[in-house]
């Protein structure tokens, strides 16, 4: 189905901190089920019997972090599913972040080399986001498997539940077709206002834009060198050089390729939807069928992952969370969340919690925050 898999594992840490900092971010905090969002996201990436590559596209000073949950990882898989990753994954280190076309534009220059650019179809995953996994994500990857070897770049657009102001919008066109669930696209939105976004539920036709991406190679590197083309253009440099792998604990890592601090340096730092998604004229929309959420504040968080009440006593106080390193005491409140860790501490009251992004601002403003 997919001969790639690009996971997109190098963002940084603001809107769940303080269990989220810059140097623990988001995808790596551990949720209720022992695993972390980046685990949950590789061990998705095995659902596909015939991907031959899965690149973990990361920041350097993330590699310690990515080793340690993927080796953490493959003791907890089946046999054949640790084989399958232990032949199949890289860890790509970027050393800086340029957003997510570099990201993908490394691991398609990784992918190639030796091999030359091909007819691979890839499937782009996030590494921060909840998605039930099974028959029904399986079900839309297909789908969009099938698109993309059609000569399509598709998106996966998330059915909204609620007038959301924090994530982009892809307005449906027409069915594409003999694809079920599978629409043309007629437009991508920035993220709204509360009042737009209340229009988008209520007129219909608009999906949230996952951020996940199926496409064939091919398609992509002439789509991107027609609207971006000053990333694979900087990006051609590499082909001159070799890439060097270091077997780190058994895992193969790249952290050294002549040339690519220079390449990274000189690549402007754009998403792939702005990139590709919004420019192409190929652009398809697998309606997913699996739930997602993206965990994107406090409130999120709260509501799926179990607080660590081992760790909490609560004195005529009701309908408040706790995750904490040390020992808490509530008494006399109601509806807040409190989050310690590493000697820092937030308490936030319920339904405020897109503040916390601003806290984090001013804090490392001060230089309170790291």
């Amino acid at each position: 189905m997919f001969t790639d898999i690009v996971i997109l594992a190098g963002g940084i840490g603001e809107r769940l901190w303080p269990l989220s900092t810059k140097t623990h971010p988001k995808q790596f905090i551990v949720m209720g089920g022992g695993l972390s969002f980046f685990q949950m996201a590789l061990e998705r990436s095995l659902l596909f019997q015939h991907t031959q590559r899965i690149h973990v596209v990361t920041r350097s000073e993330f590699e310690g972090l990515v080793l340690e949950q993927c080796l953490a990882l493959r003791e907890r898989l089946p046999g054949a599913d640790a084989e399958r990753l232990d032949s199949s994954l890289t860890i790509l280190l970027e050393p800086c972040p340029r957003h997510t076309a570099a990201a993908v534009q490394l691991a398609l220059a990784w992918a190639a080399h030796g091999e030359g650019p091909g007819e691979r179809t890839v499937l782009v995953l996030t590494s921060d986001h909840i998605i039930s996994t099974g028959a029904q994500f399986a079900s839309s990857c297909q789908k969009a498997a099938r698109s993309a070897a059609g000569g399509y770049f598709v998106c996966f657009g998330i059915p909204p539940s609620f007038p959301a102001t924090g994530f982009g919008y892809i307005e449906a066109g027409d069915p594409a077709p003999d694809e079920e669930g599978v629409y043309e696209i007629r437009s991508f939105k920035e993220k709204p206002d509360e009042a737009t976004a209340q229009a988008f539920l209520q007129r219909g036709g608009y999906w949230w834009n996952s951020g996940m991406f199926a496409f064939r190679e091919d398609l992509y590197r002439r789509e991107i060198a027609r609207s971006a083309p000053g990333i694979p253009s900087v990006f051609a440099a590499l082909e001159k050089t070799s890439p060097k792998i270091t077997r780190n604990r058994g895992v193969n890592v790249l952290r050294d390729w002549e040339g690519l601090g220079d390449v990274y340096a000189r690549t402007e730092p754009v998403s792939i939807d702005s990139a590709v998604a919004e420019k192409t004229d190929r652009a398809r929309c697998v309606i997913a069928e699996f739930a997602w959420d993206d965990i994107g504040s406090w409130d999120a968080f709260a509501a799926c992952a179990p607080p660590s009440q081992d760790h909490a006593v609560f004195v005529e106080s009701s309908g408040c969370s706790v995750y904490s390193d040390i020992p808490v005491a509530l008494c006399g409140v109601s509806g807040i969340i409190v989050a310690i860790k590493d000697g820092k501490a937030l308490i936030v009251r319920k339904g405020r919690s897109g503040l916390v992004r601003e806290a984090v601002r001013e804090s490392r403003l001060r230089g309170d925050e790291s």
